[in-house]
């Protein structure tokens, strides 16, 4: 029973992470972190390159917050399952309406608005949790990458040009 309400606070947690520095990274003054990196902070320069490399970031940011919903996912239905052995499908559907809410505010919406009002400060609490995920997820986040590349160099299409055609 403890298992799958820590699995659920650990998912809840990463979510939460993803998603707000996701919208940190974003909204953060590229200035300031450049003057930091330049002050010596190693760890300011490795989000500088984040932000000349938004492939790897993005890819970071979704493949974690991917594995943080399956793990609540995996949470919510160990729990159900259990308190509800008999109901089967019904127990773990319950589950998925009860949490959903949950999550969209507590691993979403709440996250992604503090990191939008506070991204500097957020962000510098977050780097070395975040250098160790782009570091931990960077076999998939070069993978996906290079599948981009390859997507554009076969349709001859950059994103820009992409997004102009589909505009007309």
């Amino acid at each position: 029973m403890i298992v799958p309400i820590v699995l659920f606070i650990v998912g809840l947690m990463l979510s939460a992470f993803f998603s707000g520095t996701e919208t940190g990274m974003y909204r953060v003054s590229r200035m300031r972190l450049v003057l930091d990196g330049l002050s010596g902070s190693w760890m300011s320069r490795a989000i500088v390159l984040l932000l000349n490399y938004p492939t790897i970031f993005v890819a970071t940011a979704l493949i974690g917050n991917n594995l943080a919903n399956y793990l609540v996912s995996l949470a919510i239905v160990m729990l159900f399952s259990s308190l509800y052995p008999s109901e089967g499908a019904g127990a773990e559907l319950l589950g998925t309406a009860l949490t959903t809410p949950v999550v969209f505010v507590l691993g979403e919406l709440l996250p992604k608005y503090l990191f939008y009002h506070a991204p500097y400060q957020l962000l510098h609490t977050a780097r070395p949790l975040l250098i160790f995920f782009t570091i931990l997820f960077a076999p998939v986040s070069l993978l996906l990458g290079l599948l981009g590349n390859l997507l554009r160099l076969l349709t001859g299409e950059t994103p820009i040009q992409l997004r102009l055609s589909m505009q007309r």
